[in-house]
């Protein structure tokens, strides 16, 4: 006998949402019906000759012979978190005007606040790539410019193309996960930017520093920016982890 398949909902409240899609499985059937809307294809080579199996979360495709899971391919290809907890994250972001701290992100899904740090920037960046319809706008957590600022430049490198950021694509998008006193907003006497993007500037002129993320083998100066390494990769991968 075969399984109906699911069909795309739409929630007006949030325990509606946890009420539809009441564990993983549910979630997975739920993203399917999103992504695949216009029929299943290969995240690897786009056929659309593709086998299901019976565990209902693997499948493979037909030419090219690899297998894969309905997250390849996206955002959340690599994370350990659940299909679920990053609906719940959807949700909640694209439903607050304002947007969310990780904070309160934390406590709402059930997640350490590094864990809901590290959503809160995937999901930030797939609304620069359009893959949200709304807007996740998100008012800055209150973390302040010191010794993590490099894991968090990391953490951006991370998921963008080929590990690599430019300088000046960095300092506009760490204010976003980092909070600025006004002394770091303003301008430098002697310059025409502000003291903020001199201290990421600092991270790839101090490169000779023992301390430097560049120096330790996180990251590797490229003209222009940053590129993230295999170890600054696995490091994200850990201190970002649950």
């Amino acid at each position: 006998m075969e399984r109906s398949a699911p069909t795309k909902q739409h929630f007006n409240s949030l325990i509606q949402m946890m009420k539809a899609i009441p564990d993983e499985q549910a979630a997975i059937d739920h993203f399917t019906v999103i992504r695949w809307k216009h029929g299943a294809f290969c995240p690897q080579c786009g056929s659309t000759k593709v086998y299901h199996f019976s565990d209902r979360r693997t499948h493979k495709c037909g030419d090219c012979r690899k297998r894969f899971s309905i997250k390849v391919g996206t955002i959340f290809e690599d994370s350990k978190i659940g299909l679920r907890e990053w609906m719940l994250a959807v949700w909640l972001i694209t439903s607050h005007k304002k947007g969310i701290a990780s904070t309160q992100l934390a406590k709402d899904i059930g997640v350490t606040q590094k864990t809901a740090w590290f959503m809160l920037h995937r999901l930030r960046y797939a609304a620069q790539t359009k893959s949200f319809n709304r807007p996740l706008d998100g008012e800055a957590d209150e973390t302040f410019i010191g010794g993590d600022l490099w894991k968090y430049a990391l953490l951006i490198m991370s998921v963008r193309t080929n590990g690599e950021i430019s300088t000046s694509d960095l300092i506009e998008a760490l204010p976003s996960y980092v909070k600025l006193s006004d002394d770091h907003s303003t301008a430098n006497a002697s310059r025409k930017d502000s003291k903020f993007s001199q201290i990421v500037r600092n991270l790839k002129s101090h490169k000779a520093v023992k301390i430097n993320f560049i120096y330790q083998g996180y990251a590797q100066d490229v003209p222009g920016g940053f590129k993230i390494t295999r170890k600054g990769l696995d490091f994200v991968r850990e201190y970002f982890k649950n």
